[in-house]
């Protein structure tokens, strides 16, 4: 059973962003309220459980398991009341930017900022982009993520897009 299936077969999944705290390769939302409380009870840092002990483990280390945690395709991300935040380390896969499309609409009718970091060698040393950032850097690095109309600043960023990365899920 891999690490995701694992992490899956504990907290379950969401199709809700405000519940979710990571996107799998396949676009799934994994749950970060999966014991019942109505909040985020699950923490990033608890997909350690999933993996050996690192030979540089100690109380302050549970971000080498989320670097590696994402350093395996993984996206981690956090949707709350102030922004909606990514953090990556490689190119989305599609059905991933399709999950982050999702989410880029509902903070839009939020109101709310988005966030998406490039993760760094060391934590918080990672690039840092608004979505508008990011959609440019995919059409230089991805641009069968992003349509032409990608750099008109005069359409909302979410129609900016691939029409596969906008569709809700009903």
């Amino acid at each position: 059973m891999t690490i995701e299936e694992r992490a899956v077969k504990t907290w379950g999944l969401t199709e809700n962003p405000e519940d979710a705290i990571w996107i799998l390769k396949n676009g799934s939302l994994i749950n970060g309220c999966a014991y019942g409380s109505g909040m985020h009870d699950v923490d990033h840092a608890e997909i350690n459980q999933f993996y050996k002990p690192s030979k540089l483990q100690n109380p302050r280390s549970n971000w080498i398991y989320v670097k590696k945690f994402i350093n395996r395709g993984n996206i981690r991300m956090a949707f709350s009341s102030h922004a909606a935040f990514f953090e990556l380390s490689g190119l989305p896969t599609p059905a991933q930017w399709r999950a982050m499309g999702r989410c880029f609409v509902r903070a839009r009718k939020a109101g709310l900022p988005v966030q998406i970091e490039r993760m760094g060698r060391i934590p918080g040393t990672g690039k840092l982009y608004t979505r508008e950032d990011y959609i440019r850097y995919l059409a230089r690095y991805a641009p069968q993520l992003v349509l032409p109309a990608a750099m008109d600043k005069n359409l909302p960023s979410e129609r900016r897009l691939h029409s596969c990365c906008t569709s809700e899920k009903t």
